[in-house]
C-alpha cells in the first residue's frame, strides 16, 4: 500500500528562498535532474536554472528538460539549441505547428502538423523539478523573474510516491503529446499524494473526488488566479454552501490575464447568493493554487478553469504534515486581511463594457 504521508515536506511562501534552495538542490544532485515547466524565460531566473543544468550535465548527472511550446516559446527560439549542444536532453511539448515557430521548421520531420494543430489548446502547465528520483518540487512558480513579485506557493516533498511523478513525466516525455492511450493503465486512488491528470479518465476521477470532498466538507478555502470552472464544480460549491459549509474563495484583484477576471466576475452573483464569500487580493498578483478542505489540503499547478479541468497537464501534491496545514491556514487568513470582500451590491458598480467583454470571452472559456 502506498504511503499516506511524505517523509519530508517543506512549503515555500518566499520566492527568493524557493529559487535559492531549488537551485542548490540541483547543484547537489548526484544522479538525475528532471525539469518539466510551462514557462522558462530568457531572464535572470531562467538563466540561473540553465547554468545549473549545464553544470550538472558537465559533472555526469543525467538531465531532462521538457518545456511547453507556447509558455516557453521565446526561450525555445533563443536558447534551445545552445542548451542541447551542452548535452542536456530537451524536448518541447506541443511546439507551435506554423512558421511563427522556427523550432517547428527545424524539427518538423519529428512532428505531425495535424496532430500538433489539433493539440494546440492542450498545454503542459506543470511546474515540476525532480531530483535523483526522490525529491519533488512543485507549485505555482514558473522559471521567470516575474514570480519574484507575485504571491505564489510551492512545496518540496520526499517519499516513495515521488516515483509516481517520475513515471508520469516519462510517459509524457515519450509521447510529446497527451498520452490518452494510457487511460487503461493509469488509475486514480483517492489516497494518492500526487494528483496527476494526464488522461481523460484521471481528469474525471480527480474532479469527482474533489467534488465529493467539498460536498462533505465543513470548511473549504480556495486560492486560485484563474477561476472559470466547469458546471459541476460550480454546482457543488453552491450546494455545499447552502448546506452550511463555509466556503471562502480568494482571487486576484490584479490579473496578468485581464479577460480571465472579466469572465470570473460573471460567476460572482450565483456564488454570493448561495452564501459563498469571495475576496480579491489587493497588494500584487495572486498566483497560488491551493485548496484546503477541513484537514486535507493540496498545493500545485492546477487552475480552476476549463483548461486545467479538460485539456492542460497539471499536478497537485497533498499536504500531509499538520504543521504545514496550519501554516497554509495562517497564510490564507493573512491574505484575507489584504483583500477586499466582494458583496452583491458591488456587482452593480462593475463597468458595462467589462461585463460585456466578459460575456463575449465566456464563449471562448475553453481557451483561458
Amino acid at each position: 500500500m502506498a504511503e499516506l504521508s511524505w517523509s519530508e515536506e517543506r512549503l515555500y511562501f518566499d520566492p527568493a528562498q524557493y529559487f535559492d534552495e531549488l537551485f542548490a538542490a540541483i547543484e547537489a544532485a548526484k544522479r538525475q535532474v528532471i525539469i518539466e515547466a510551462y514557462i522558462v524565460a530568457d531572464d535572470e531566473i531562467g538563466n540561473r536554472l540553465v547554468e545549473r543544468l549545464i553544470a550538472a550535465r558537465a559533472r555526469g548527472v543525467e538531465v531532462f528538460m521538457l518545456v511547453d511550446g507556447v509558455g516557453s516559446l521565446n526561450w525555445i527560439e533563443e536558447c534551445f539549441d545552445a542548451v542541447v549542444e551542452c548535452g542536456v536532453n530537451v524536448r518541447v511539448y506541443h511546439p507551435l505547428p506554423w512558421p511563427l515557430s522556427n523550432f517547428f521548421l527545424g524539427q518538423k520531420e519529428r512532428y505531425s502538423f495535424l496532430k500538433l494543430l489539433l493539440g494546440a489548446n492542450s498545454r503542459d502547465h506543470r511546474k515540476v523539478t525532480l531530483i535523483d528520483g526522490c525529491q519533488l518540487w512543485v507549485g505555482s512558480r514558473n522559471f521567470t523573474e516575474s514570480h519574484l513579485n507575485w504571491r505564489d506557493l510551492s512545496i518540496c516533498v520526499e517519499g516513495s510516491q515521488v516515483q509516481e511523478m517520475e513515471r508520469s513525466f516519462r510517459r509524457v516525455w515519450k509521447a510529446h503529446f497527451v498520452p490518452r492511450f494510457l487511460s487503461q493503465e493509469v488509475t486514480f486512488v483517492s489516497h494518492t499524494l500526487v494528483r496527476i491528470n494526464e488522461t481523460v479518465r484521471l481528469r474525471r476521477a480527480l474532479l469527482k473526488d474533489l467534488n465529493h470532498r467539498i460536498e462533505n466538507g465543513r470548511e473549504v478555502w480556495i486560492s486560485n488566479p484563474y477561476f472559470i470552472p466547469v458546471r459541476s464544480f460550480i454546482q457543488t460549491l453552491c450546494k455545499s454552501a447552502r448546506k452550511g459549509c463555509e466556503i471562502l474563495l480568494l482571487f486576484p484583484s490584479k490579473s496578468d490575464v485581464p479577460m480571465v477576471k472579466w469572465i470570473t466576475q460573471l460567476y460572482y452573483q450565483p456564488l454570493l447568493e448561495a452564501g459563498i464569500r469571495i475576496f480579491e487580493y489587493q497588494p500584487r498578483i495572486l498566483h497560488s493554487k491551493t485548496i484546503i478542505i477541513d484537514e486535507w489540503a493540496i498545493v500545485g499547478t492546477s487552475n480552476l478553469n476549463h483548461r486545467s479541468f479538460l485539456s492542460d497537464l497539471e499536478v497537485d501534491v497533498v499536504v500531509t504534515h499538520r504543521s504545514n496545514l496550519e501554516l497554509m491556514r495562517a497564510q490564507f487568513s493573512l491574505d484575507l486581511r489584504d483583500s477586499k470582500e466582494i458583496r452583491v451590491e458591488n456587482l452593480n458598480r462593475l463597468p458595462f463594457w467589462q461585463l460585456l467583454l466578459g460575456k463575449i470571452f465566456y464563449f471562448f472559456r475553453g481557451w483561458f
